[in-house]
C-alpha cells in the first residue's frame, strides 16, 4: 500500500484551513498537531522547535519514555523538589511545576514556526482562544505519562540525564520517575509526580494557566533563537 505524503504547501494550506475556522474541535486539534509534526519533520526543524516537537510526540503517543526532552522535564521536577526541601530557600513550587509544562514556550514556538511559513497565528496571540486551545490540548495529554524506560533500553543521552537526576537526589528520596496530567477540564487539571522511592504515593498540585495579559500584548509575535 502506498501512502501519499503531503507536500509542504499542502501542509501549510491544511493548517491554514484548520486555523481559519471559528471554533476548533478535538478532531481539528489532533489534525493540527499531526500536520505541524509533518512540517517540522519535513523541514528538519526538530532542534529549532524542541518544545513544539515534543508536544506533537506527546499528543500522538500513549507513553513518553524514550524522549530526552521528557527526561529533562523529570530532571526539572527533581530540581524543583530539591529546592523546596531546602529550609533556607523559599520557592513557589506549584508555579514552577506549572512552568515545567512549558505552555508559554509552546505558544511562542507555534507563533515562530507558523509566522515563518505564512500560517495564521491569531489562535496563539489571543488569550481566550489560546486558553481554549490549551484546555483541549491538556485533555488530550491526560493519562499519557512521561516516564523512564528500563535502564537496559535507555539511549546514551537518556542515561546521562537519568544519572544526573539520581546523583543530585542521592540521599533525599526525591527522584521522580513519572509525570502525568490528570483531572477534568471543567473541575480542575492536576500535575502528578511519582517518586522512585515511593511508587504508591503521588505528589500532586493544580495545573494553572500562568500567562498574563502582558504576555498577549499586541506586539507579541513570538521569539525564537
Amino acid at each position: 500500500m502506498i501512502f501519499n505524503i503531503p507536500s509542504k504547501d499542502d501542509v501549510k494550506d491544511l493548517l491554514s484551513q484548520i486555523l481559519n475556522q471559528q471554533k476548533l474541535t478535538y478532531s481539528d486539534l489532533v489534525n493540527l498537531i499531526t500536520k505541524t509534526r509533518l512540517l517540522i519533520e519535513g523541514e528538519n526543524l526538530r532542534n529549532e522547535y524542541q518544545t513544539l516537537n515534543f508536544y506533537c510526540d506527546w499528543c500522538l503517543h500513549t507513553v513518553i519514555s524514550r524522549s530526552a526532552k521528557g527526561y529533562k522535564i523529570l530532571e526539572q521536577i527533581a530540581d524543583i523538589f530539591l529546592d523546596d526541601a531546602r529550609v533556607d530557600k523559599k520557592t513557589h513550587t506549584n508555579t514552577r511545576m506549572c512552568e515545567v509544562v512549558s505552555l508559554k514556550e509552546l505558544r511562542q514556538e507555534f507563533i515562530s514556526l507558523y509566522t515563518q511559513y505564512g500560517i495564521p497565528v491569531f489562535l496563539f496571540t489571543d488569550k481566550q482562544r489560546w486558553k481554549g486551545f490549551c484546555g483541549m490540548l491538556l485533555k488530550e495529554l491526560m493519562h499519557k505519562p512521561i516516564e523512564f524506560q528500563p535502564m537496559s533500553k535507555m539511549s546514551k543521552e537518556a542515561k546521562k540525564i537519568y544519572d544526573s537526576i539520581m546523583n543530585k537526589t542521592k540521599g533525599t528520596n526525591l527522584a521522580p520517575c513519572k509525570f502525568v496530567i490528570s483531572g477534568d477540564i471543567n473541575h480542575g487539571v492536576f500535575w502528578n509526580v511519582t517518586l522512585i522511592s515511593k511508587p504508591n504515593v503521588l505528589v500532586s498540585g493544580p495545573l494553572l494557566f500562568t500567562e498574563t495579559d502582558k504576555d498577549f500584548s499586541s506586539g507579541d509575535q513570538g521569539t525564537h533563537a
